[in-house]
């Protein structure tokens, strides 16, 4: 009984800040992206905050040392299992910012795609072409920002190890 009532009013927080996020960023459409990015970092704060406040979720990080600060000396992939929604907002309080790849349908959600589509996001399309579906990792290789990330068309038609060594990081 009780964690349904906890669930309750953290779902009813978020009914509260993220319209009010969502209306700050689509009133902010002009900034660049980096300080867009802080925006909705500071909305992945607020979320995380107000589920210990109110759920009581506690969490611990191992490894933060481990977190390149400058990604242009040190580009990098975040890869996380997604097992929930829990660590995509926490990716935001412990990396430097950056460029996620999602689904193209999370654009469409009310208020949340709306500011989620101001952070510039990376959204493929689902329905791949041909062309795409045979494509080598070389021609799949997308610019963003200071990274640089590979999108494999199948999961055999390219090497992790390959991808790392091009990448200039040691297998």
């Amino acid at each position: 009984m009780l964690s349904a009532v906890r669930s309750l009013l953290f779902l009813l927080f978020q009914m509260v800040v993220t319209p009010l996020y969502a209306f700050i960023m689509v009133s902010l459409f002009w900034i660049p992206r980096v300080p867009m990015y802080r925006i909705a970092a500071s909305w992945c704060r607020t979320n995380l905050m107000g589920a210990r406040a109110i759920c009581g979720i506690r969490w611990q990080v191992a490894g933060l040392e481990n977190v390149p600060s400058d990604t242009l000396a040190h580009p990098h992939i975040v890869m996380c299992k997604h097992s929930s929604t829990w660590e995509t907002l926490s990716l935001n309080l412990y990396f430097p910012p950056l460029a996620f790849v999602a689904k193209k349908e999370l654009l469409s959600v009310p208020f949340f795609g709306w500011g989620f589509r101001l952070a510039s996001p990376i959204t493929p399309s689902r329905i791949l072409s041909t062309a795409s579906r045979t494509a080598t990792p070389e021609r799949l290789l997308v610019p963003c920002c200071t990274m640089r990330l590979y999108f494999c068309a199948a999961a055999t038609s390219c090497r992790p190890s390959k991808i790392l060594c091009e990448q200039g990081f040691s297998t």
